[in-house]
């Protein structure tokens, strides 16, 4: 009896187990299922940024992944994990937004409906060009029936060309053979026929479009209409011309000129249509695998290409790093964001600051993601291979838009280039900003100038917001070396002040300044400024003042000890300035320096991600966008594990639904056997 009753149990519970692992994985809602992220870095976590983005959201979005089919293992990997991603948003989201994930070839009822809502949000835009198509094939018809009568009138007029000179006769019967061919050579026909088909797609190319309407009718103008009717005019001024002629000749000009003025007006008006939002949102949703995001009176695309960021390591097996929270948070921020701030790299040196080849690509690349305006400017010229540039205008903001400056340090060539020459103007823009008002971010280092006993015009720009910048020295960090203490200018940080939004939002992230310089409040601060550290070094750390020196390795009784102020936030009002006492806090070669995994040079993480977050919170502190102030998605960009394959998923499933009851099932006959004994 006891037996039986066992047996029964067993059979029981491998029942609900395998019942509760089939709804589990196959009838609970995904979207609205507990999750939990187990990665070392929060790989498949929201940031604090995004979650704060989502948490602020005032309208509901929708987001539509058009997603196809018949793809490679790799690519349907990274389009699930996108898609996983997306789940994430709609969770956290609280309701505004909405995840519609299909393949547009295959449910064509759901994609219709979607190319509705794209159409209504750019019905101002695609109105134009709807009202210049039908205006086009109006004077196809037209122009059709002026070819024809005007060939039927001059065939019988002929006749009466008998008694005119040769070269009047032969011109009215080349003409009237022009006119018969005219439809056939610029396909009227079939260009009707191919806008009509156009038009009645869920998604029509109004783009090209525009282009197969507008095409013919210039030809037909300046290869006809136009030479006609100057050489039906000349004719009949022709001395030698009869004068029973000279009225057919004259009103064949007069009908050639007029349909010349109607094709006219019809160029103006295709001119005058520029290319679109909806132009450009076509152009992408048309491309494969992209995601939509659409608001009530916005719509952003973004092609799964550009969620991938190439690999920055030239080895062989390198892989796209993947940058898609960071994209699909900044195009969130762009559905919202009223007019976006100006973040303008002024730049005193040779090379370029942002874009390809830029020294400060990689946060202008993060700027820009978040919707920022980035722009570079050389107020003093610049260098390129083929000699001097002249110096560049200003970028003009649009009205109301914020403007925030970054003054790059200008690097020097210590004994060799203790001047930079556009030095001086770069000091004068950023002034003259800081003047009006305006915020800032200034990166500094040490002086050279003050080496030679001339002031740093660099430092003396914090002196109104209380700052002494301490250019004439660098902090050192002792450093044990065996048995013995070493003085280095390599300064690791991890921990970072909590009292102020952009260092708190760091949280424990390493961070790098080699030869950085200390920013010290000054006795006659005003007290109508807020001074609040934003990277602090430890108390044994000291500031070096003889940098002549190429061994540096002790501590002078004279000089001072830490702790030391690296990076000063001040505000006055709206007004607000980050110091940084650092040349090369921000570049690519710190904010980008990478450790690689053994497997082939793929990136394993950023060893000092602080960098580049703390330049990028201060530009979001600085153009008054405190909300996107928090721990972002780069931060998490530590790869701990391969992305399981469809084997590897088999296998868990295996697992899952067999492994588990099977391994009850045997508990369960191995406890019969014992107790059976």
């Amino acid at each position: 009896m006891f037996a039986t009753v066992t047996a029964v149990h067993v059979v029981a519970v491998i029942a609900i187990a395998i019942f509760l692992n089939w709804i589990m994985l196959n009838q609970i809602d995904r979207t609205n299922a507990l999750r939990f992220d187990l990665t070392a870095s929060g790989l498949y976590s929201l940031s604090d940024q995004t979650q704060r983005i989502l948490k602020n959201l005032d309208e509901p979005v929708q987001m539509t992944a058009l997603f196809g089919t018949g793809m490679s293992e790799q690519a349907a990997a990274r389009l699930t994990r996108i898609e996983d991603m997306l789940d994430e948003y709609v969770q956290r989201s609280g309701g505004q937004l909405e995840l519609n994930a299909f393949d547009p070839a295959k449910q064509l009822d759901k994609y219709e409906e979607f190319a509705q809502q794209v159409k209504q949000r750019h019905a101002d835009q695609i109105q134009p060009t709807e009202s210049a198509l039908k205006l086009a094939r109006d004077e196809m018809e037209k122009t059709k029936a002026f070819c024809n009568e005007l060939e039927r009138q001059i065939k019988r007029q002929l006749p009466r060309f008998a008694t005119a000179p040769p070269r009047i006769t032969g011109f009215m019967e080349q003409l009237a053979a022009y006119l018969a061919a005219v439809p056939t050579n610029l396909q009227f026909d079939a260009r009707e026929q191919q806008i009509k088909r156009g038009l009645q797609m869920p998604l029509p190319d109004y783009a090209g479009l525009r282009a197969l309407a507008a095409g013919p009718f210039g030809q037909l103008r300046d290869d006809l209409l136009s030479p006609a009717a100057k050489r039906l005019k000349d004719d009949a001024d022709a001395p030698q011309t009869p004068a029973a002629l000279k009225d057919v000749l004259l009103n064949l000009r007069d009908a050639f000129r007029k349909r010349s003025e109607a094709i006219d007006k019809l160029i103006e008006t295709f001119d005058a249509l520029q290319r679109t939002d909806y132009d450009q949102a076509h152009e992408r949703i048309m491309g494969e695998n992209v995601v939509v995001l659409m608001s009530a009176r916005r719509l952003s695309v973004l092609p799964v290409t550009d969620l991938y960021m190439a690999p920055r390591s030239n080895m062989e097996n390198a892989e796209p790093q993947y940058v898609g929270e960071e994209k699909i948070t900044g195009a969130l921020l762009a559905l919202t964001m009223t007019r976006r701030p100006m973040v303008l790299f002024v730049n005193p040196g040779p090379r370029p600051a942002i874009g390809p080849g830029g020294d400060y690509s990689h946060v202008a690349d993060i700027l820009e993601n978040m919707n920022l305006d980035v722009r570079e400017w050389s107020p003093g010229g610049r260098q390129s291979q083929f000699g001097p540039l002249p110096p560049q205008p200003r970028p003009e903001p649009e009205p109301g838009q914020k403007v925030v400056m970054i003054g790059l340090p200008a690097l020097t060539i210590p004994g060799r280039m203790p001047f930079n020459p556009n030095e001086p103007r770069v000091v004068e823009v950023v002034q003259k900003h800081l003047d009006e008002g305006g915020s800032a971010m200034l990166i500094l280092g040490p002086s050279d100038m003050m080496r030679i006993g001339q002031p740093d015009a660099r430092a003396k720009l914090l002196e109104p917001f209380g700052i002494t910048a301490r250019t004439e020295a660098i902090v050192m960090e002792p450093v044990a070396v065996g048995d013995r203490t070493q003085a280095s200018p390599y300064l690791q940080l991890s921990r970072w002040p909590e009292d102020h939004p952009i260092s708190a939002a760091i949280g424990g992230l390493p961070g790098l300044m080699i030869e950085a310089v200390a920013m010290e409040k000054s006795d006659s601060a005003p007290s109508d400024v807020t001074l609040t550290p934003l990277a602090v070094t430890p108390p044994d750390h000291w500031l070096e003042t003889d940098l002549d020196s190429r061994d540096p390795m002790e501590q002078d009784a004279d000089e001072k000890t830490g702790p030391f102020t690296l990076v000063m936030a001040a505000e006055r009002g709206d007004q607000r300035v980050v110091a940084i006492g650092n040349k090369i806090f921000a570049h690519n070669q710190v904010t980008q320096f990478a450790t690689l995994t053994a497997q082939g040079g793929a990136l394993q993480f950023v060893q000092f991600p602080a960098n580049a977050e703390m330049f990028a919170n201060s530009a979001y502190w600085l153009s008054g966008l405190d909300e996107l102030i928090a721990t972002s998605a780069r931060s998490q960009d530590v790869r701990r594990y391969e992305q399981i394959d469809a084997s590897g998923e088999i296998a868990v499933n295996v697992v899952v639904l067999a492994g588990l009851p099977a391994a009850c099932m045997l508990a369960g006959i191995l406890v019969w056997f014992v107790r059976r004994k």
